[in-house]
C-alpha cells in the first residue's frame, strides 16, 4: 500500500510541473475546494514560485496575483 501511494504522489508532482492540463485541474480544485478567498493571492504566489522554480513562467497566474513574486523569500536549486 505505501508504494501505491508513493507512486501517486510522485505522479501528481511529475504532472504538476509536466502536464499543462492536469495542472491546472488540480489548481482548478484546489482554489474551489480548499483555498479560502482571503488567502488565493498567497496561493498564486506559491504556485507561481513552485513552477518557475522548474523553469516555468505561468503568466496566466501571474496577471491574477497581486503580490510580486520579488517579495518571495528565494531557493537556491543546483541544476543537474
Amino acid at each position: 500500500m505505501d508504494e501505491a501511494f508513493k507512486e501517486t504522489v510522485d505522479w501528481y508532482e511529475s504532472a504538476f510541473v509536466e502536464m499543462e492540463a492536469e495542472r491546472e485541474e488540480m489548481l482548478k480544485r484546489f482554489l474551489n475546494l480548499v483555498v479560502p478567498r482571503e488567502l488565493k493571492d498567497v496561493f498564486y504566489l506559491a504556485v507561481a514560485r513552485e513552477l518557475e522554480n522548474h523553469g516555468i513562467v505561468d503568466e496566466k497566474r501571474r496577471k491574477k496575483r497581486k503580490g510580486d513574486i520579488g517579495e518571495l523569500p528565494e531557493e537556491s536549486h543546483d541544476e543537474l
